[in-house]
């Protein structure tokens, strides 16, 4: 099969392409984004349709890409597409096969799910029956429920089989321990041990009853007897005088308030007078104190206007004086030598007749009498004025009754002078505070506590009057007596209404329609007035009774609850079995021990024939797998030293790589080395890895084709390689190009167009512009 001609008239921002005519090897050269990509899948979808979905990312642009593609096959008939079908409709070739033989885009030349595609591969040429052993052992891994490795299934659709196998196995166990408890625990004895004590509690429950009906019969008649009672002391209460306890106590109250309120009245009247007479006697204190306190007023006034200032100018002068007579001894001694000078100038004069001499005397004489005259006024006069001002002061003190022999005296009067005036204002100021205080309790009591007492008696003698003039009767004691009559009377009510109450409630705060309800009541209690006459109501033996048919009751319900609990228990475990073993019809009820060897039966049959399905579906997979791996071994015959993708291989590298196997256990290519090591295609280099997968598409597909020649699409398969590397395999694609193989070459390396450039000028290469494009992307 080849390609003759294709034509792209639209396929995104890819214009038209023009009628493209193909040879056998043909390269379209572009740069970077200048369509090669998108040519590329139009190519693709336009050869697969759906199919092309196979490749990932194939779908960039929504709509499918407008043109078509002329194929060819090996007879010369034309086939255009994708109006007459796709590649694989035309030469019974998959997607997959295509993608992974065919057509290597994106410079990716590994295979897709590579395992699998040489397994499918191989049963397609040799006719092997690998997939449907496949089939036969997953259809007995489900019958055996077993998982790929055997392991027994717990999903979702099994309905978790390996988790209910293990419950059973669970419960067969908790049903083993549950008959042992339930013997152990004398679960067989319960029933009879239930009848025994429902025929005591029926017995028990009769007299009860009987009892019961003594009880009603005793309530209607004492209910009867009662109810007639009410309505006599009724009638009785009626007609007696409407006396109260709290009228007789407001009475008393009232005698009390009186009497209260005369004796504090009385004794307010005492201290009003008294208040008087005390007030009477502070203000004439106050009288006396005032006089006093203005003579002492006027002593104070002579000490702060005379004497005191005196005291304080005799201090200044004496102080004065002081300072003076430490000076005083110096002037004493100039004087006596001025004397002494003068003397003895004076006799020397004389004695000798000398006049200068006498006059110096003269003059020492005249110095001496001043020196003197200047001493009395600076140091005797000053201290006679002190003397002078002293006896004055106390001259003063005496005629203002403050006498003193000495300033001291003098002194110290005065201070007793100005104490006895603080004394005297402070006494004034208490007497006057207390005139006020009593002049202010006389107006508490003569304008509020007096009229408020007089008040309070009228109000309690008005009200004793009332009383006394509403049941005319005089005295406390009347009204007690015919309170205590009415009390009597209303005493026996309430006990004859407390009684009915006790027996039949008291529905309402109304006393009549309580007394309809007792009515109803007792009428209703008519029937049972002549019932059980033989039994006498004993309340004791009736409450004993009932105890005792409680205890019954509750003996008889934890008998039921331990069945009950050991059938819910037996319900419960049911349940579980049902839940595991998952029957088609629904478990019968489970009640009685025996049905816990039912369910052991249910689960030991369940377990049983899992276990046996999964023995028979084991035996049989051990089978298949023996044969399956015969068959397996069938694949290795696409590879080998000898086989056609060793040679090319060998070819391609040079001989580096003589031999390419496929290894059954691991599941994967092995590449052996000229040094006969074997490794993995993983280890080998970029471009040795691109070149064996290339070398594996054309020896696959020439067997898929049965030697018949086909296409390759290539997307710049050999972006690792070197330079030299480069050329031997676009040769070695000129080569096979030569042989019938038809190249379809893309790319945007310049190295490429290089290389080809030689063959493209022979015309073993033919190359082609790429349709235009209406924008670049920008990076």
């Amino acid at each position: 099969m080849r390609i003759k001609e294709f034509h792209i008239g639209r396929y995104g921002p890819l214009l038209d392409s023009g009628h493209i005519r193909l040879g056998q090897f043909n390269l379209f050269w572009g740069e970077n984004e200048d369509g090669k990509t998108l040519t590329l899948e139009a190519l693709i979808r336009m050869l697969l349709g759906k199919g092309s979905r196979v490749f990932p990312g194939i779908q960039r642009v929504t709509a499918m890409p407008e043109g078509y593609v002329l194929v060819e096959d090996e007879r010369g008939e034309e086939y255009k597409l994708p109006e007459g079908g796709t590649l694989s409709d035309l030469f019974d070739l998959s997607p997959e096969e295509c993608r992974n033989l065919f057509i290597i885009r994106n410079s990716d030349l590994s295979l897709a799910r590579e395992n699998q595609f040489y397994g499918d591969l191989t049963e397609r040429l040799t006719g092997l029956r690998t997939s449907e052993l496949r089939q036969i052992k997953a259809k007995l891994r489900e019958y055996g429920y077993f998982t790929e490795g055997l392991d027994t299934i717990n999903t979702r659709e099994s309905h978790h089989l390996k988790q209910r196998l293990q419950q059973a196995e669970a419960l067969l166990e908790e049903s083993r321990r549950m008959m042992e408890e339930a013997l152990s625990g004398g679960y067989d004895a319960l029933e009879e041990k239930l009848v025994h004590r429902q025929i005591q509690y029926q017995q028990l429950e009769r007299e009860v009853n009987l009892m019961e009906m003594a009880r009603l019969r005793e309530k209607y008649h004492l209910g009867r007897e009662n109810l007639i009672r009410v309505k006599e002391l009724k009638q009785e209460i009626q007609v007696l005088p409407p006396v109260s306890e709290e009228e007789f106590s407001e009475w008393q109250q009232c005698r009390m308030i009186v009497e209260e309120k005369e004796q504090e009245k009385e004794h307010l009247n005492d201290q009003y007078r008294s208040y008087e007479e005390e007030l009477a006697e502070e203000e004439k204190n106050l009288d006396q104190l005032n006089q006093l306190l203005e003579i002492t007023r006027k002593r104070k006034e002579v000490i702060d206007q005379t004497l005191k200032p005196q005291i304080k100018r005799l201090g200044e002068a004496s102080e004065s004086v002081a300072r003076l007579r430490a000076s005083r001894g110096f002037v004493q001694t100039v004087a006596a030598l001025l004397a002494l000078f003068a003397v003895t100038t004076l006799g020397a004069g004389l004695w000798k007749d000398q006049t200068d001499v006498l006059l110096m005397g003269v003059g020492f004489a005249l110095l001496t009498l001043g020196t003197t005259g200047w001493y009395f006024w600076r140091y005797v006069r000053p201290r006679a004025d002190v003397e002078q001002l002293r006896e004055q002061i106390l001259h003063q003190a005496a005629e203002a009754g403050m006498p003193g022999e000495t300033l001291a005296e003098v002194q110290e009067q005065i201070q007793r002078v100005e104490e006895n005036l603080q004394r005297q204002q402070q006494k004034a100021v208490a007497a006057e505070s207390r005139i006020i205080f009593l002049q202010e309790k006389l107006r508490e009591l003569q304008g509020q506590r007096l009229p408020d007492i007089d008040r309070r008696l009228n109000e309690a003698r008005l009200r004793i009057q009332q009383i006394q003039a509403r049941h005319g009767v005089e005295y406390p004691e009347e009204y007690r007596e015919r309170l205590l009559q009415r009390q009597a009377r209303e005493q026996q009510l309430k006990e004859a209404l407390t009684t009915l109450k006790n027996l039949f409630g008291m529905p309402s705060e109304h006393f009549s329609e309580n007394l309809q309800h007792w009515e109803k009541e007792i009428e209703a209690l008519a029937e049972y007035q002549r019932e059980a006459p033989e039994v006498t109501y004993d309340e004791g033996q009736l409450s004993r009774n009932r105890s005792r048919l409680q205890e019954l009751r509750q003996q008889i319900e934890q008998i039921q609850r331990e069945m009950r609990e050991f059938r819910e228990q037996l319900a419960d475990l049911q349940r579980r079995v049902s839940e595991v073993i998952l029957p088609r019809e629904p478990l019968p009820p489970c009640r009685m021990l025996t049905d816990i060897q039912f369910l052991q039966e249910q689960l030991q049959g369940f377990i049983d024939r899992i276990e046996r399905e999964q023995r028979i579906a084991r035996n049989a997979l051990i089978i298949f797998d023996e044969i399956e791996s015969q068959e397996k071994e069938k694949v290795t015959g696409l590879f080998g030293k000898d086989s056609r993708v060793s040679r090319l291989y060998r070819s391609i590298t040079d001989g580096l790589y003589p031999a390419v196997y496929y290894d059954m256990e691991g599941e994967s290519l092995v590449v052996e080395r000229s040094d006969g090591r074997r490794i993995l295609p993983q280890w080998l280099s970029g471009g040795a890895y691109d070149q064996l997968y290339f070398a594996i598409r054309i020896a696959l597909a020439a067997a898929l084709l049965r030697q018949q020649k086909g296409l390759f699409i290539l997307d710049d398969p050999f972006l690792k390689s070197d330079t030299e590397r480069l050329r031997r395999q676009l040769e070695f694609l000129v080569e096979i190009s030569r042989r019938g193989w038809q190249i379809i070459y893309f790319s945007a390396k310049q190295e490429v167009r290089e290389v080809l450039q030689r063959y493209i000028d022979r015309g073993d290469v033919r190359s082609h512009s790429l349709p235009p494009i209406a924008f670049k992307e920008v990076s």
